[in-house]
């Protein structure tokens, strides 16, 4: 078996940084995700994209020193009784890719990937075929790339939130890592080697490695380790728009107290909301507040960036409805989560503030989940409610992604009730997708 010289290497592979998914496994203290994704938690693809039978899983348990298998459940969701800590490795071969026309020749594709809790379980080696480990002192973070166990020239990128990427080559295998908002790491090889896979020949054999970041990574000083996954679990088990749709558009038709209304709207992620209305003016409005809060608010953000940039830790206060965290913010707001579900926020307001309380929630074919029945209670300054929406929202697939198709708000205030409602037509959705 000959390994590429890095010339080689490079002329090879740099090309394949620019493929859109890769193999991710990250490890909670009572579960476990393994998905393809741009990056853990992002534009998965469903069902380990057709892989899920073939696909390897173990969990290396703090407690042993042997790893114990784990079958997939729920697409891309492994859920075990008792983690305690450990490491998560998946493994997947691929199949063999002919990117002749690229001038990437027939290859086999291997990937290989780990997730871990700590900066300790980073470290630890297991002996894999393609593995990256972590060294941790007062110089810095450093990574090396390991093929069953020994350093090896790789191309690697290191992922973070809100900046991007950054690539380069590493002749002995090793790489300082920025630990700042740092999502994951990916390294890959090549191997020159022939063989048949499924009565497909190839001549080499490309490897990739990915590392997720630890969680020791990302949670800010005074927060709690085991909130702060609690709350990202429930955040990342939401259905969000994938990072790839550009713009969405369609026809509504909104009523209220025996008034219509029509539009054609466009909704791009660049450069807004557009509509074209006919029918009760007084609708309008509100008919552009809804479409903007049903789709821009389903854009999916890494949780590093937002709620989990914040000192998540428990208030020590849990009831039927949920444990509750709090953020530690300036808004003073808190969660309450069951599951994997979020189930209240209260948030303070400029002159009061609100509880959203989510009733009822949608579950899709990826095992994501969407708010199907929720309140929105605002109260002011002295804790006096003075209005409750009550929302109900239906969802249908269009080209693969949950849209919604009705959105019917019951307002309650003071001065009575009033019902708005929303119907969704001719869903079209524009995509931007990175070749592989």
């Amino acid at each position: 078996m000959n390994r590429l010289t890095l010339s080689a290497l490079t002329a090879i592979s740099l090309a394949t940084f620019a493929q859109a998914h890769f193999l991710y496994a990250s490890a909670t203290p009572s579960s476990a995700t393994v998905e393809f994704a741009e990056y853990p938690g992002n534009s998965r693809i469903a069902n380990l994209a057709g892989k899920m039978d073939t696909a390897k899983v173990f969990h290396f348990d703090n407690s042993s020193s042997q790893p114990q298998s784990l079958k997939l459940e729920k697409f891309d969701e492994i859920t075990t009784s008792k983690m305690n800590g450990g490491t998560v490795i998946a493994e997947i071969v691929y199949g063999v890719m002919d990117r002749s026309e690229g001038g990437r020749g027939i290859f086999r594709l291997d990937y290989f990937a780990k997730g871990t809790q700590s900066w300790a379980e980073a470290s630890k080696s297991y002996n894999r075929e393609f593995e990256i480990v972590i060294k941790k002192d007062a110089s810095g973070v450093t990574a090396t790339a390991l093929a069953n166990g020994k350093p090896v020239a790789c191309e690697y990128a290191i992922s973070h939130h809100g900046t991007g990427e950054i690539t380069g080559v590493s002749k002995d295998g090793t790489f300082k890592v920025d630990t700042d908002k740092l999502i994951a790491i990916r390294a890959t090889h090549a191997i020159q080697k022939s063989g048949t896979l499924e009565d497909k020949k190839y001549d080499l054999i490309r490897q990739y490695a990915t590392l997720t970041a630890p969680a020791e990574a990302n949670v800010p000083a005074g927060g709690d380790l085991t909130a702060w996954y609690l709350l990202k679990q429930a955040h990342d088990s939401r259905e969000v728009l994938p990072n790839t749709v550009s713009s969405v558009s369609g026809k509504v038709r909104v009523i209220q107290d025996g008034l219509e209304g029509t539009g054609i709207f466009t909704f791009s992620f660049k450069d807004g909301l557009k509509l074209e209305w006919s029918g009760a003016q007084s609708l309008q409005d509100r008919c552009k507040q809804q479409l903007s809060s049903l789709i821009a608010h389903r854009r999916g953000r890494a949780f590093e960036l937002g709620d989990g940039s914040n000192p998540v830790a428990f208030t020590g206060d849990e009831n039927a409805v949920g444990k509750q965290v709090t953020l530690q913010d300036k808004s003073n707001s808190t969660y309450r989560v069951s599951g994997d579900v979020i189930s209240e926020v209260r948030r303070n307001s400029n002159d009061g503030y609100f509880i959203i309380s989510i009733l009822d929630i949608a579950k899709t074919d990826y095992g994501t989940q969407l708010p199907r029945h929720f309140a929105v209670s605002n109260f002011d300054a002295k804790g006096n409610l003075r209005s409750v929406d009550a929302f109900r929202d239906e969802y249908e697939k269009v080209e693969g992604i949950y849209m919604p198709v009705y959105r019917s708000i019951i307002s309650l205030t003071g001065e009575g009730a009033k019902t708005f409602t929303i119907y969704f037509s001719d869903i079209k959705i524009v995509e931007e997708v990175e070749e592989d």
